[in-house]
């Protein structure tokens, strides 16, 4: 994954594990939003990541 990638699904995980502390699977909820957040900026193709226009 590229490293801009890297960054955006990081900075989605901690800013929604911290949204759902309060929740019992917070760990669960916030992979799923980070990997949206990827998926709304990059596009996989077999191994490799193409930034969406």
């Amino acid at each position: 994954m590229p490293q801009h990638a890297q960054e955006i699904y990081w900075a989605a995980f901690n800013a929604a594990y911290e949204q759902y502390a309060a929740d019992t699977h917070h760990d669960k909820s916030a992979h799923r939003v980070a990997w949206a957040a990827v998926k709304r900026r990059y596009t996989k193709d077999g191994n490799e990541w193409t930034a969406r226009r």
